[in-house]
């Protein structure tokens, strides 16, 4: 796995660049056909599980529930998730 160090800003720059991708992907399927379109919404539906993972992990470090240091290697992890469902999911689907 690869080991990113990063701020919580950068978490947050990451996180909405994810958000726009998986929107993106979201608009595509609607466009797919429909076998296709089915097996990718599970695909979508784990991305979009991972995001909020990652969104709630922000929202406590940002009420102070949590400390950076203490979520950063989690952070990291669940992004590194992201990006290799969206990329399994984008070459398997060709969207």
């Amino acid at each position: 796995m690869e080991k990113k160090t990063f701020n919580k800003e950068e978490a947050e720059v990451e996180l909405n660049q994810w958000k726009e991708r998986i929107k993106q992907l979201r608009m595509n399927i609607e466009q797919a056909r429909d076998d296709i379109k089915v097996d990718i919404l599970g695909d979508l539906e784990k991305l979009e599980n991972q995001q909020a993972v990652i969104k709630n992990k922000l929202i406590h470090l940002n009420e102070g529930k949590q400390k950076w240091d203490d979520i950063e290697a989690s952070i990291g992890d669940a992004l590194y998730q992201i990006k290799n469902t969206y990329n399994k999911a984008n070459s398997k689907y060709n969207l």
